[in-house]
């Protein structure tokens, strides 16, 4: 009897004490986003308070520079000046407008945009 209780208080600690890899209370959030890139809005779009919809916190101008916090599947968490909100993640580019380039820079390639066609020989 005196060899089977340390057997048996062995076989049992490891169910008893705490795990060192214990699981996170709260889940990851979705894909995060690049911190240090800028975005740039590729159309005008309301900026939204919730994923879902709900009331607009005000309106995002085309080629607005934005910072992207967190895409979300269709939608995307951005900080527009002192705003935090959800626009079309399909409004977003990383590509800045014309506007914003400086004059003697080449013309921004967008990898979403299709290739132009070949000349025809």
């Amino acid at each position: 009897m005196r060899r089977l209780v340390p057997v048996v208080l062995a076989l049992l600690l490891p169910l008893v004490s705490p795990r060192a890899e214990a699981q996170p209370a709260v889940p990851p959030l979705p894909v995060a986003a690049e911190a240090s890139s800028a975005w740039y809005a590729t159309r005008a779009v309301s900026l939204q308070r919730f994923a879902e919809g709900g009331p607009a916190l005000g309106e995002v101008a085309a080629g607005a520079e934005l910072a992207l916090v967190l895409m979300d599947g269709a939608m995307a968490r951005v900080r527009h000046r002192a705003d935090i909100g959800w626009v079309p993640a399909d409004a977003l580019s990383r590509v800045p407008p014309a506007a914003a380039l400086p004059a003697d820079a080449p013309a921004p390639v967008d990898a979403a945009a299709p290739a132009p066609a070949a000349p025809a020989p």
